[in-house]
């Protein structure tokens, strides 16, 4: 699990140099979660949407408002 998250997180802080596989099975995973919620018409347009969440640096905000959240206090 470690080693999984520390690689999310290279991925997310650096898209450009993720290895090529890893890059790849992420994009087609929040893929599917964008076409499946309705958020991309196609899974085409899905695929573009979560490669410029990645690019944009949207996806590692998105962690780091998660991270917070999950360890502030209830």
């Amino acid at each position: 699990p470690h080693e999984n998250a520390a690689r999310m997180v290279d991925l997310l802080e650096q898209p450009g140099r993720a290895a090529r596989a890893l890059r790849s099975a992420v994009l087609l995973n929040a893929a599917a979660a964008i076409y499946v919620a309705g958020l991309a018409p196609t899974l085409t347009g899905a695929v573009d949407a979560a490669a410029d969440s990645l690019e944009s640096g949207r996806a590692r905000e998105k962690l780091a408002a998660l991270r917070r959240e999950s360890s502030s206090p209830k």
